[in-house]
């Protein structure tokens, strides 16, 4: 006794939690047998598939507001995707991993143009720096983190400087050969119309200081006030 050919049924299912295709197989004796989902959108906390083939697009050509983690309702930029009850992490540092790209060096050289490090030549002056433009940062808390590594012993300094009073908050590393990940917090002083977050040498020893997730997120109002373990590098608009 032959069977016959099995057949393939796919239904589309929208549901709260997103997006589902669910293949079905039909065997001889007409027995329906569910199979995984082809198609998966969950849209709970990312635009990328949990199964099947594609690169899902997010467009909104306006600001809106969404409720985070903590219940604080939070402002996102036209274009960029909400997902309720998550904390929402704005990177105010250009380029995470170059250190040319919209950095300041002063006194002090990059390897190249997409450098990951800079090399100091023996000035405690000098440093790798970036501004963050907030003509209304005053009263607003900042967390500066980064992970650095370099020669084990080499001793670096972490800053969240305030732009027009230069007032700052300081972490003095002794750096290891592994990559390990330092925080600084502050909340802005009167006066000032933005926010340095700067990486400098501890000392009058040339070094090579080698940096790599480099973020300034605001988190003003959290209880947790610690650094998203996510480096933010781009407002969320589709996936990968």
């Amino acid at each position: 006794m032959s069977k016959l050919p099995g057949i393939i049924i796919l239904f589309l299912v929208a549901s709260v939690g997103g997006y589902y295709l669910w293949q079905f197989g039909v065997d001889a004796a007409s027995t329906f047998t569910a199979d995984h989902p082809s198609f998966q959108a969950d849209l709970k906390n990312t635009l990328d598939l949990q199964a099947g083939v594609g690169k899902p697009t997010f467009t909104r050509a306006t600001v809106a507001t969404v409720t985070d983690f903590e219940g604080l309702i939070k402002n996102v930029k036209s274009g960029e995707a909400r997902f309720e009850g998550a904390r929402r992490v704005e990177n105010f540092v250009t380029n995470s991993e170059n250190m040319t790209s919209g950095k300041t060096l002063i006194s002090a050289t990059a390897p190249s143009a997409s450098a990951v490090s800079f090399q100091a030549s023996g000035s405690a002056s000098i440093d790798s720096r970036e501004k963050f433009n907030d003509t209304t940062a005053v009263g607003k808390t900042f967390v500066v983190s980064v992970e650095l590594s370099g020669t084990p012993g080499d001793l670096v300094q972490l800053q969240v400087i305030d732009n027009t009073t230069f007032v700052k908050t300081i972490g003095y590393i002794t750096l290891t050969s592994n990559y390990i990940r330092y925080s600084v917090k502050r909340t802005v002083a009167a006066g000032a119309g933005g926010v340095y977050s700067l990486i400098q040498n501890g000392n009058s020893l040339a070094k090579t200081i080698n940096v790599r997730n480099w973020q300034l997120e605001e988190v003003t109002g959290q209880s947790n006030q610690k650094p998203s373990e996510d480096v933010s590098t781009n407002v969320k608009t589709s996936a990968p």
